[in-house]
C-alpha cells in the first residue's frame, strides 16, 4: 500500500471516529463548536449556524470541540446543553461513540 493510500485510509477511520462523538452529542442536543480533521494550519473552513467545520494539514488526527472548552465561549457555564451539565450516562454516550 502506498503512503498516500495509507494516509487516506488513516484520514477516513478518524472522520468515522469523530463523526461518532459529533453525532451522539448532536443526538441529545449537546453543544459542539467544533468538528476538525486533521491538525495544523486550517485548508478549509466552513462556519456552520453552532459549529466550525475544518479540515487542517496533518490527517493525523481530529477532534470534536465543545463549548465547555472554549475559554472565550459566550455561552453561559449552567447552559443545559453543555457536555459538562449533562448526567454521566449522556457524556458517557458521547465519549463511547467515537
Amino acid at each position: 500500500m502506498s503512503v498516500l493510500a495509507a494516509i487516506a485510509v488513516l484520514a477516513i477511520l478518524i472522520f468515522v471516529h469523530e463523526l461518532g462523538h459529533f453525532a451522539a452529542a448532536r443526538w441529545q442536543g449537546i453543544r459542539v463548536n467544533r468538528f476538525s480533521i486533521g491538525f495544523g494550519p486550517v485548508l478549509a473552513k466552513y462556519d456552520g449556524p453552532e459549529t466550525e467545520y475544518a479540515i487542517r494539514c496533518f490527517p493525523l488526527g481530529g477532534y470534536v470541540g465543545f463549548p465547555d472548552d472554549d475559554p472565550d465561549s459566550d455561552i453561559p457555564l449552567d447552559d443545559p446543553n453543555l457536555l459538562r451539565n449533562r448526567p454521566i450516562f449522556d457524556r458517557a454516550i458521547v465519549i463511547s461513540a467515537g
